[in-house]
């Protein structure tokens, strides 16, 4: 399981990249040569080829992203001069992987990357550049301009209720909350690195989602105003709904229109005791942006 973000920032393409749940060693990503025109919330068993649009067809391999024992590799790269004002991507027509451990671009093309696929593969220095078995799949989708997230109860809690997003040209970002069925107290949402709602207890959703501590910050202009994730405390009464919109005066983005698309959100119950432990309650995944 794991997230990419792509962000045009006029220094070139900066590509961020967190997965977990690998077996030690080292990948790479390979975005398809072929255009699929994706809908949004298609994957890729849903995508099929169609004739290219602008650019030439072209196969970029990125990484290298190395797992150590606790299983999670990240990247967070700038590729300088690439793409940028909306123009296509001008990136490798080959790549190689080096008896020094390094990426070797060989002959520039220029392509678009939204609506191709995304594939993680294992490298295997027998296989040269050809990359090895498929282990994971994702279809890069065009930029939105908002996210939302639906909350889904944990074992033993019942809450439900959605989570809005909208990021405005001057890179404040609003967030509408509307929740219910909830027990009488204080309540805090948390955006965490990874978006596996059903394993909350476990490694699921990861560490909160703080790019200076995990080293994903993909616009350096731009400081995540959230720490640890944390997107605010609120109060809900006798009658157990909550219905509120806050205005944050930072990007939620950290500058990319994507960097928590994807994430988990957590709902937790805060004690009433002022050290006590908070208790999950829900759990949402944040689409769009």
């Amino acid at each position: 399981m794991g997230l990419a973000h792509f962000q045009d920032t006029t220094a070139g393409l900066r590509v961020t990249v967190a997965i977990q749940g690998l077996e030690p060693g080292i990948y790479f990503l390979r975005a398809d040569e072929f255009f699929y025109g994706p809908r949004e919330g298609d994957t890729c068993s849903d995508s099929r080829k169609i004739k290219e649009i602008g650019g030439q067809p072209v196969v970029w391999l990125l990484g290298p992203l190395k797992a150590d024992r606790d299983g999670v590799a990240r990247l967070d790269r700038l590729y300088a001069g690439i793409g940028h004002d909306g123009h296509p991507y001008s990136a490798p027509a080959q790549a190689v992987y080096s008896r020094k451990g390094r990426f070797v671009s060989v002959k520039m093309k220029e392509f678009r990357l939204a609506g191709r696929k995304l594939t993680l593969h294992k490298w295997n220095a027998d296989q040269k550049s050809s990359p090895s078995n498929t282990i994971s799949c994702a279809i890069l989708h065009f930029d939105r301009t908002f996210g939302e997230a639906t909350f889904k109860s944990l074992p033993g809690q019942d809450i439900e209720g959605t989570a809005y997003f909208e990021q405005g040209e001057d890179n404040r970002a609003m967030l509408e909350l509307e929740l219910s069925r909830l027990k009488a107290g204080k309540y805090r949402l948390v955006v965490h690195e990874f978006s596996d709602c059903d394993n909350v207890t476990g490694a699921g959703v990861g560490e909160p989602y703080q790019p200076e501590n995990s080293q994903l910050i993909s616009e350096p202009n731009y400081s995540w105003p959230l720490k640890q994730g944390d997107l605010g405390t609120f109060s809900v009464g006798e009658e157990g709904t909550l219905k509120q919109k806050k205005i944050f005066q930072h990007p939620l983005t950290s500058g990319s229109p994507h960097i928590i698309r994807g994430r988990a959100i957590v709902v937790e119950r805060l004690a009433d005791a002022p050290h006590g432990e908070a208790t999950r309650v829900g759990c949402g995944i944040v689409t769009g942006f």
